[in-house]
């Protein structure tokens, strides 16, 4: 897959994002995004196409630039079409215009939205996607008329105001969303906690108190100790107000559980498959224990002597070459 950017900057404004208008304008001074004009995104996607036969994503949501800039960049790709597929990331529900264009104007095509959460007012503090659920079903449902390769559905764990029982409902909303539209198997769900870090320069890490995080680290040294943390809960740089460290692993691995199990009864994966994501799931369950009990040793030998069997057991789990394995990746 070749990433292309249409923008440098973005016009949200995401609470986690080190990426968003006010983290950019931290960073980087930039006032304002800087879009890519449409004509020379259109020469990137044909020279990407001389050298992979590859799917394209289009990295920012394209129409950040505006209406005309979108029905340009429809219009040159008509007059000179593409053989491959393009992936367009998606900030805000797809209207029909936009679908009704890409249909038209490409041989294949997909989405990729990130809900975030099923909860709207989640996703209201959160930045992205505030409208409401009716309005984001009705989008699906106009994507899935159209003769779209794929529509990827990202849920995330860790945001502000979202509760241990907001994160693992929204597996339940995906169920719902997958009998709405009669298990087409176009629609894709994934789920992944907010790893390892609150962004450095976002909204969230800039005032947390303000947006709903509490900050477990603040220098780049506290950072670097982290990132050599026996496990991805010890390398969290953040809790949020609705939930601590231990909730956002247990929410996850939760998530993982129920996503496995959906894929199941909808004939995604196999029985036995679903079996082996849980063991899997329950082996690192087990593992974070035994490091949660080796830290509350003091520094020293016995301490030291505990991690490594758990640093061993994490190897063993990474080293597995199976089905659970991929399907969790």
């Amino acid at each position: 897959m070749t990433g292309l950017l249409t923008s440098r900057g973005c016009a949200f404004d995401c609470a986690i994002c080190g990426g968003g208008e006010s983290a950019v304008r931290c960073i980087s001074g930039r006032e304002r995004p800087a879009f890519r004009p449409a004509d020379a995104l259109v020469e990137d996607i044909r020279t990407a196409g001389k050298i992979s036969r590859g799917p394209i994503i289009l990295l920012n949501d394209i129409r950040m630039a505006g209406a005309a800039h979108t029905r340009r960049f429809f219009d040159l790709l008509r007059a000179a079409p593409v053989a491959n597929a393009l992936v367009f990331e998606l900030f805000a529900p797809p209207g029909e215009q936009f679908l009704t264009s890409a249909a038209e104007t490409l041989p294949r095509f997909s989405l990729q939205l990130s809900l975030e959460s099923h909860r709207q007012e989640v996703r209201r503090r959160f930045g992205k996607f505030a409208c409401s659920n009716d309005v984001i079903e009705r989008s699906l449902d106009a994507a899935l008329r159209r003769p779209v390769g794929r529509v990827d559905l990202f849920f995330m764990i860790g945001l502000p105001g979202q509760t241990y029982q907001d994160a693992v409902d929204g597996v339940d909303y995906c169920r719902q969303l997958l009998e709405r539209s009669g298990g087409d198997p176009r629609l894709q769900f994934f789920f992944a906690p907010l790893t390892p870090f609150l962004d450095p320069g976002s909204p969230a890490f800039e005032d947390p108190q303000g947006h709903g995080y509490r900050l477990r680290r603040r220098s780049l040294e506290d950072h670097r100790r982290a990132l050599v943390a026996p496990t991805w809960k010890q390398m969290l740089n953040y809790e949020t107000d609705a939930m601590s460290a231990d909730e956002i692993v247990a929410a996850t691995y939760e998530c993982y559980e129920r996503l496995a199990e959906l894929k199941r009864d909808a004939g995604r994966i196999t029985p036995e498959a679903c079996d082996a994501v849980r063991a899997r799931i329950d082996e690192s369950r087990a593992i974070m224990r035994e490091v949660d009990a080796a830290l509350e040793h003091p520094a020293g030998p016995a301490r030291e002597e505990r991690l490594a069997a758990a640093r061993q057991r994490i190897r063993g789990l990474h080293e597995q070459k199976s089905a659970a394995a991929d399907e969790l990746k």
